[in-house]
């Protein structure tokens, strides 16, 4: 066997083993752009959230407590049904 097929079976078993990844140029690339914009994205909501004002967060809040007044309402005949199901 030849000097280098030796090290690159050697370094495929140490990534196998390891918390390594054998990823192809291409998908390298790509990983890294996506890291990159991860940061980027982060600082963009933040300043997005600094722009939300406190009554659209009210308003948020009574959407939420509306939203689980309807799901309650919805549970009930639900769960009327699933306690009648047996008795079919």
């Amino acid at each position: 066997m030849p000097q280098s097929t030796t090290a690159l079976t050697i370094v495929i078993q140490k990534a196998y083993r390891g918390p390594v990844v054998l990823v192809v140029a291409a998908l390298l690339m790509l990983a890294i752009q996506v890291m990159q914009q991860i940061p980027e994205r982060r600082c963009g909501m933040r300043d997005a959230a600094d722009q939300i004002s406190p009554t659209e967060v009210l308003n948020l809040g009574d959407d939420l407590n509306r939203a689980r007044d309807r799901v309650l309402k919805l549970q009930k005949p639900f769960g009327a049904r699933q306690r009648r199901r047996p008795e079919i």
